[in-house]
């Protein structure tokens, strides 16, 4: 039987590093990401109204 095999040891803080490019870099990063088209759910979130604003109508528990 093997043994276990342990995760390394993984500071959270080096997973994030700052990435310099140039502007036109930056524009071969973006072209290579292609064009992004929003999820239909993630849209029909992001029109409703905030329980603070008007037309806000409490939603069931499930409902999406």
């Amino acid at each position: 039987m093997s043994e276990p095999r342990s995760e390394p040891d993984v500071d959270p803080a080096s997973e994030f590093a700052v990435i310099e490019m140039s502007q036109e870099g930056f524009a071969d990063f973006l072209a290579a990401l292609g064009e992004s088209t929003p999820a239909p759910d993630m849209l029909e979130v992001a029109r409703r109204p905030a329980p603070w604003e008007p037309g806000y109508t409490p939603r069931k528990s499930g409902q999406a």
